[in-house]
């Protein structure tokens, strides 16, 4: 069967507008009125509670990575931090400390 060029032009263009149909769609819908102000307040503060990092819970962290898996986005593949995962430990929680430190 001959699909001509101009309907397959024709049918990715009506693809292209669709997202734009649903994005106008949902702004009438969702849109504020004038007067009633945000949905959503967003003036207010939360406080974290204390975050308690022990050398067990990375050690078991460490632990269950798979060496099997291929690098993700840093070139450290995961067989290294696997093996020398008693090693680095150390390294990790002073990381971790020092961040800790930076945000209070």
């Amino acid at each position: 069967m001959f699909v001509s060029l101009w309907t397959v032009m024709v049918k990715r263009f009506e693809l292209l507008k669709t997202p734009i149909r649903l994005a106008d769609f949902y702004s009438r819908i969702f849109m504020v009125e004038t007067g009633e102000g945000p949905l959503v307040d967003f003036n207010y503060e939360t406080e974290c509670g204390e975050i308690t990092i022990t050398l067990q819970m990375v050690l078991d962290n460490l632990t269950k990575l798979n060496p099997s898996k291929s690098p993700g986005p840093d070139p450290l593949h995961p067989r290294i931090i696997y093996e020398t995962r008693q090693i680095i430990i150390i390294i990790i929680i002073i990381i971790i400390f020092i961040s800790q430190l930076n945000i209070k």
